[in-house]
C-alpha cells in the first residue's frame, strides 16, 4: 500500500486481521497478506479479531512491511538467520549481524550472487528475498578486489588448469603486489588444494580477492 496513504473500513468487531487485510487488499487492487498491522504498538496477528486488541471505531492501524528471514554465512562455515525487511540498507544488516555477534561492521563485507553489496542500497534492490543466503567475509571494503581471471593470466599466460588456489593466490599478489588473505568465487572462499579446474575458473571468471592489512 502506498506510503502515507489512509483508508476508511468499514469492519465489525468480529472480523479477524485476516479479514481486514483482505479487506484492504480489495480496496487497493493487489494483495496485502504479506504485510503486517500493528495497532497501539503492537503486532496484530491474523487469526485474532479485532475485539481481542480491543480496536473501537475510529481507531487507525498502521499497516507495515513484513520481515523476512535471510541467511548470512559465516566465513568459519557457521550459518546465522536474520530477520529483516527488505527495504533495509546493507548497512542496516552489518548492524544487526554486529549486535547479534558483536562483529565490528568496520571489518565486515557482505556478498550475495557473487557481488559485493554496498552499504548504502537496499536488499530489495540487489533482488535479495525471504530465505536468501549471504556471504560474510571478514574483511574492510577497501581491502576487497575485483578482478577478472584474464587480468592474471595477462602475466601468467600458460597458466595450467592444475594450478592451485594456493598457488593462485602467490600469482595474485605478485600481480596486484599485495598478499592475498583470501579468493573468492560467487561468495564462496576457494580452498587452497582445489585447482583451477575444480572450480571451473576461465577467462571471464570474475573472482573477490580480499588482501591481508599491512
Amino acid at each position: 500500500m502506498p506510503a502515507g496513504k489512509i483508508l476508511k473500513l468499514e469492519v465489525k468487531v468480529l472480523y479477524t486481521v485476516h479479514d481486514v487485510k483482505a479487506i484492504v487488499g480489495s480496496m487497493v487492487g493487489f494483495s496485502v497478506s504479506d504485510q503486517s498491522l500493528v495497532y497501539a504498538g503492537n503486532l496484530l496477528e491474523d487469526s485474532k479479531t479485532l475485539a481481542c486488541y480491543d480496536i473501537k471505531e475510529e481507531a487507525i492501524l498502521k499497516m507495515v512491511p513484513s520481515t523476512i528471514q535471510i541467511f548470512v554465512k559465516r566465513w568459519n562455515g557457521v550459518t546465522m538467520t536474520l530477520d529483516v525487511y527488505q527495504q533495509d540498507t546493507v548497512q542496516d544488516v552489518k548492524n544487526k549481524i554486529f549486535h547479534k555477534v558483536g562483529l565490528p561492521v568496520n571489518v565486515l563485507s557482505l556478498v550475495y550472487a557473487g557481488k559485493l553489496l554496498d552499504n548504502g542500497r537496499d536488499l530489495a534492490s540487489y533482488g535479495i528475498q525471504k530465505h536468501s543466503t549471504l556471504h560474510q567475509l571478514y574483511c574492510p571494503s577497501a581491502l576487497l578486489r575485483h578482478m577478472k581471471f584474464s587480468e592474471i593470466t595477462e602475466f601468467f599466460p600458460s597458466l595450467p588448469d592444475s594450478t592451485t588456489i594456493c598457488n593462485l593466490k602467490v600469482l595474485i599478489a605478485t600481480v596486484l603486489k599485495s598478499p592475498v588473505k583470501e579468493v573468492f568465487l560467487c561468495g564462496k572462499a576457494l580452498q587452497d588444494h582445489f585447482c583451477l579446474v575444480d572450480y571451473d575458473i576461465r577467462k571471464s571468471t570474475v573472482l573477490v580477492v580480499a588482501l591481508q592489512e599491512r
